[in-house]
């Protein structure tokens, strides 16, 4: 009789064993044991658990082989928001993000302290989100688009860089930077090659397209690794700085990047940055910059976010690779809006890391400022190491011919029209097909209703053949929509149709800002949003209530007006409420009792963080300002106040405290 007690204990050992030597070989390149020996554990693992299933642990390596095929990725909202840094291209900016910071700081610090920064090498690879329960990793999401990100556990499993359990009782959400080491590109691109296989053009997008193979197994061969970098929550975590967290996650037996530095000025954050701007090919990965942070979670709740970037830290941005290559031809094409953008094409060339065919001109005046002509040599860099851009001419020769925009539409034929006081040059015609195929490609994409599979030559498609005829139409499309289109299987066609249903339940902002209004890209959208509580609020407003609320200018307010003042503009909200879109505003509203009240926080709270205290105000009606002024109803006073507290004493603001702010909330009347 087999003695399940030994048996239990064994494959306990094995576990330990293994992920030890996992441990000695990936992270610390010092093995102790031979492959042999290795494989003897690993085949001693795969025989116990497969006859007794019923003690297989949850960190047992064997989880890390890959489970089965997938047929798609769920979508998840982050708990909190993943955002982008602000990017840096010059040590002049970062002294002006320095004096930024000190700046918002001294309004609520009255004893000016020493602020320090935590620089860290800004890897080039894919962002993800790790969240732990008891222990246990039971999620991985990547970034997508800040609100949402896709579930790709079963991927992350694999990489032997992100343990399956940690020792820690609290639940705890790490996230990171999945990367590629560059031998690893190598070695995958050989294998790509003799199989007729495109090849990756960079670590980074070998990285990303790695994580979204629905084959686990695939996933696995690849040798991604990992590097943490933030706790989400640090003062549930008893935390009080960035060194203080990275700290803490290494000691969870998650794997950090060694190469960081608290710098206690920003002479020493530039002596950082220039350091490893010599040195970064030394790495067998990609950097692309430095993160410069602020290294006090005191101070960076106190600075606070945009609603896209923190505004405690700064990318700093290493210049990107400049390369020469010749202008072949010049293409006319039409924007969403109607605008006509110059697109040049030039032998392709390798620019930071990708292949590069093309480039925007942007407009007739960026062409003129750098007299720009067809079969020029020009010289071409990645903004931003993403955007190919043109910089400069290099070399015009005598058989350059400027480019001369044409007077009627490239695509519709429509005669082309420039507004006063504009430099764009529009078609006017809205059924333009043009126009069409933009705005189809901008709905779908991943900033904002997020469809999945709908790219540029399945659109292109739809409309060609008459399919689509308005954005509005992709939300009606079925199985026998796509009959007779080229690339498509059942599958694809079933995860873009489950995408599209989706998409109608997404926030009010994003359903603002798909609808195309002039003026009004992602940030307004959501300020827009958060100001109104249906779609119809917005339709209702007029100029003046647009232009009352924050953030919003006087052309933007004239162009939305004008935008629900169009018929065809009013029916289309009628029509995306037909098709089952909710166009809520999805911040749950508690109560009124703050309703036509301003606040602004100031100083150390004890009870609740900034964050907490300001969605509670919003929650019950309330407004949150940055700044005080006549219209402030009321201050928030904390421990350790600067400025605001001063100012507010002689407007005769009304001065609370946080117990009186939650009173107010609790209060029946």
């Amino acid at each position: 009789m087999v003695n399940e007690v030994k048996i239990k204990k064994r494959i306990k050992e094995v576990v330990e064993l293994i992920n030890h030597h996992n441990n000695r070989y990936y992270n610390m390149d010092c093995p102790e044991i031979t492959d042999f020996e290795y494989d003897t554990l690993i085949k001693e693992l795969e025989y116990l658990e497969a006859n007794f299933p019923q003690f297989v642990v949850p960190n047992s390596p064997l989880h890390r082989l890959g489970g089965e095929s997938r047929e798609a990725f769920s979508r998840v909202a982050h708990l909190l928001p993943m955002m982008s840094l602000s990017n840096s291209y010059s040590l002049k900016e970062l002294e002006e993000f320095d004096k930024r910071v000190k700046n918002e700081l001294s309004k609520d610090v009255s004893v000016a302290q020493e602020i320090e920064y935590f620089c860290e090498l800004k890897i080039d690879g894919l962002a993800i989100s790790l969240i732990y329960e008891r222990g246990e990793l039971i999620r991985a999401v990547t970034r997508g688009d800040g609100s949402f990100g896709e579930d790709v556990t079963n991927n992350i499993r694999t990489i032997m860089d992100i343990p399956l359990m940690i020792e820690y009782e609290k639940n705890v959400e790490l996230r990171g930077e999945i990367y590629l080491e560059k031998r690893q590109l190598d070695r995958i691109n050989l294998e790509r090659e003799k199989q007729n296989l495109a090849k990756f053009s960079n670590t980074r997008n070998a990285a990303a397209g790695t994580i979204r193979q629905l084959d686990p197994k695939i996933v696995a061969k690849r040798n991604l690794r990992f590097f943490s970098y933030f706790v989400a929550e640090p003062s549930k975590h008893n935390l009080k700085t960035q060194e203080e967290a990275l700290s803490k996650i290494h000691s969870l037996g998650v794997k950090t990047n060694p190469y960081v530095k608290k710098c206690k000025s920003m002479q020493e954050v530039m002596e950082y940055i220039t350091l490893w701007q010599t040195r970064k090919e030394e790495l067998d990965y990609e950097i692309d910059g430095v993160v410069v942070k602020v290294n006090s979670f005191r101070f960076q709740e106190l600075l606070r976010s945009t609603s896209k970037s923190p505004r405690w830290a700064i990318a700093y941005k290493y210049m990107a690779q400049e390369v020469k290559t010749s202008i072949k031809e010049v293409v006319f094409q039409v924007g969403r809006q109607g605008s006509i953008t110059p697109v040049a094409f030039f032998d392709p060339v390798q620019v930071s890391g990708a292949l590069v065919s093309k480039a925007t001109l942007h407009n007739i005046d960026f062409i003129k400022e750098k007299n720009i002509g067809i079969g020029d040599e020009v010289v071409i860099k990645r903004a931003g190491e993403v955007i190919p851009e043109v910089v400069m001419v290099a070399h015009k020769p005598e058989n350059s011919q400027p480019i001369i925009y044409p007077e009627v539409c490239p695509i519709c034929g429509s005669k082309l029209v420039q507004e006063e006081g504009l430099v764009a040059i529009v078609c006017p015609n809205l059924a333009c097909p043009g126009r069409l195929k933009a705005q189809l490609l901008h709905v779908v994409s991943r900033d904002v209703l997020y469809i999945e599979g709908l790219g540029e030559k399945l659109i292109g498609q739809l409309c060609d053949n008459g399919i689509v005829t308005s954005w509005l139409d992709i939300f009606s499309l079925s199985p026998q929509s796509f009959q007779g289109l080229e690339r498509v299987g059942e599958k694809s066609i079933s995860n873009i149709l489950q995408e599209v249903q989706k998409a109608k339940s997404l926030p009010l902002e994003k359903v603002i800002y798909a609808l195309g209004i002039k003026f009004v890209g992602e940030k307004t959208a959501q300020i827009l949003a958060e100001n109104i509580v249906t779609i119809e609020d917005l339709i209702a407003k007029q100029v003046n209530e647009y232009l009352s609320i924050e953030g919003v200018g006087e052309k933007t307010a004239q162009a939305i007006f004008d935008f629900f003042q169009n018929d065809d503009n009013r029916q289309l909200v009628i029509r995306l409420k037909e098709l089952g879109f909710t166009m809520l505003n999805k911040t749950k509203k508690v109560s009124d009792k703050l309703v036509g009240n301003t606040f602004v926080i100031t100083g150390t709270m004890h009870a609740h963080s900034r964050e907490e205290l300001e969605k509670i105000i919003g929650d019950n009606g309330g407004k949150v300002t940055g700044s005080v002024s006549k219209k402030t109803s009321f201050l928030v006073l904390g421990d350790d106040p600067g400025s605001k507290y001063t100012k507010a004493q002689a407007l005769g603001v009304k001065v609370i405290s946080e117990q009186e702010l939650l009173k107010l909330v609790k209060s029946d009347q």
